[in-house]
């Protein structure tokens, strides 16, 4: 099954055909990979428009696709994103009087985990410059 599926889209025969596109004679091949591309970058630009959470999960499917590899990222980052998304969402989709009776806020421990995801997402961003070099 998999070697016909592989055979079917991506070819046991090597052609060298061309088609015209414009003013320009472009190989086949050429074409069907840039058709991969295109499809590749509109699943990505769907994954970045349908996001809406702070959570490893949404992180990695948002960071993976743009060459950043898993080993690079901090895993105590990940679980504080984690931490973070989970007590976002409990505010953002419970009542405040709510949340405010089971889980007290403390405005200290608050501002020093966003300065600490501050700090981690300018790796991220050191880490993203390396790969534009």
């Amino acid at each position: 099954m998999f070697t016909w599926f592989f055979w079917i889209n991506y070819g046991c025969t090597t052609r060298n055909t061309e088609s015209k596109k414009g003013n320009k004679t472009v190989k086949d091949e050429q074409i069907k990979i840039q058709k991969k591309i295109d499809l590749a970058l509109a699943n990505f630009k769907r994954i970045i428009n349908e996001n809406h959470g702070l959570k490893e999960k949404n992180l990695l499917a948002l960071l993976l696709p743009i060459g950043l590899d898993i080993k690079d990222l901090d895993t105590s980052w990940l679980v504080t994103m984690n931490t973070f998304g989970e007590n976002r969402g409990e505010v953002a989709h419970k009542s405040a009087s709510f949340y405010s009776i089971i889980q007290p806020i403390n405005p200290v421990d608050e501002v020093n985990m966003v300065k600490q995801i501050i700090q981690d997402l300018l790796k991220i961003d050191e880490l993203m410059n390396l790969l534009m070099k």
